[in-house]
């Protein structure tokens, strides 16, 4: 195994590491240890980051929003307090709760074209800038802060019965979030869908299905990767169902 030589700053002592014991050093948001300012941010963030993104598309359209809520919120609170994105090699992405995933992910598709609106004045350029720049700008962004929120509360206390209550708000937080940054920010200007039953129950269902999912299969792979891939899909089904575009909306 080869060794690495580790120069201390103390009186120049010289070290010597494994490589294996300088990998196991690496950390990543899995070690994350919330404290009682995660859980002040994750509140925060819950209540106010919907309405101030509501507020800024009304003033400035939706680039303003989007730039704040990713680059801001979801990569840099979630590097500041995890130190870590976790775009990292996964490990065992082909698994059961993957393949699961990935199925139910298709099966959205496929309930999505029955209740999708299309747009109305379909833009090629658009259209194609949606799905190349905007799908996987929000596929790999949006779940960074989404499970930030659920571990603030997740791993703030060690003991069981602290642990299994504050797991539980965090599950509350993590779909509230999602809830109101979708009612208050996206529902204001993604594609529309037909409340045709069964298609969306099915449709309300399996998201809620995924969206637990994305919990799984971030602490099974240890990466982002899986998540993102999984909403990247979802995102893509959606803009070929509707042929939407973002551009109308990005500024006012």
């Amino acid at each position: 195994m080869p060794l690495l030589l580790n120069l201390s700053s103390r009186g120049n002592a010289i070290t010597i590491k494994s490589e294996k014991s300088m990998t196991e050093d690496y950390k990543t948001g899995l070690d994350f240890k919330s404290t009682n300012l995660d859980i002040f941010l994750a509140i925060i963030t819950t209540v106010g980051l919907p309405f101030l993104c509501m507020k800024l598309f009304e003033m400035t359209g939706a680039l303003l929003p989007i730039l704040v809520y990713y680059l801001v919120f979801c990569v840099g609170l979630v590097k500041w307090r995890k130190g870590s994105l976790d775009y990292c090699r996964p490990q065992g992405i082909v698994s059961l709760i993957f393949i699961a995933l990935l199925l139910l992910q298709l099966i959205l598709f496929y309930v999505s074209t029955k209740i999708i609106i299309p747009v109305k004045n379909f833009s090629l350029a658009g259209f194609f800038t949606t799905i190349l720049i905007w799908c996987p700008a929000n596929a790999f962004s949006e779940q960074l802060l989404w499970i930030y929120i659920y571990d603030a509360f997740a791993k703030r206390f060690e003991e069981k019965r602290l642990k299994i209550i504050f797991s539980g708000m965090g599950i509350i937080f993590y779909f509230a979030f999602i809830g109101l940054i979708h009612a208050f920010f996206w529902g204001e200007f993604m594609m529309g869908f037909q409340h045709t039953d069964p298609y969306w129950q099915l449709f309300i269902g399996i998201h809620f299905s995924i969206t637990i999912g994305y919990l799984m299969i971030y602490r099974k792979t240890k990466s982002m990767y899986p998540v993102a891939i999984l909403h990247l899909i979802g995102d893509i089904g959606c803009v070929l169902g509707a042929g939407y575009s973002i551009l109308p909306y990005l500024l006012k």
